[in-house]
């Protein structure tokens, strides 16, 4: 299914580099990504994660395209929300303000035995803020 969400979203690039530890794949990713594709990544990671979580403890099975179809349904909610939420800002000040993009994504990975170096947040700004161990 995780291929074929990747494929249907047009990330399928983001597996070609697989051999890395996670730290190095993700920055690998989001080193070749516009904030635009850091965002449908990061989105689509919290919800294969969430997906699976789905399966394994409702045992709720999702097909890759119906996951794909609601990432692309969830983010262009998301675009049209912000797009409300500028012209309302722009309309009340009369003046254009610069948006710097800002994403902050949590991961919590403690119970995957499959990665050795467990992370619980990731940040987009150009840095990856890890916490290892628990330890900053």
């Amino acid at each position: 299914m995780t291929i074929e969400v990747w494929q249907q979203l047009n990330l399928s690039w983001v597996m070609n580099n697989m051999s890395q530890n996670i730290w190095e794949w993700l920055t690998w990713v989001f080193k070749r990504s516009n904030n635009g594709q850091c965002l449908l990544f990061c989105y689509t990671l919290w919800q294969l994660r969430y997906s699976r979580n789905q399966l394994v403890h409702e045992r709720k099975n999702t097909t890759g395209r119906d996951l794909a179809q609601n990432i692309q349904r969830h983010l262009a909610e998301y675009e049209g929300l912000k797009n409300l939420k500028k012209n309302e800002s722009i309309n009340k000040s009369h003046k254009t303000q610069e948006v710097k993009p800002r994403t902050r994504i949590y991961f919590d990975t403690a119970f995957d035995l499959q990665i050795s170096d467990r992370f619980s947040k990731v940040g987009s700004e150009g840095k990856l803020n890890g916490v290892k161990d628990g330890y900053p």
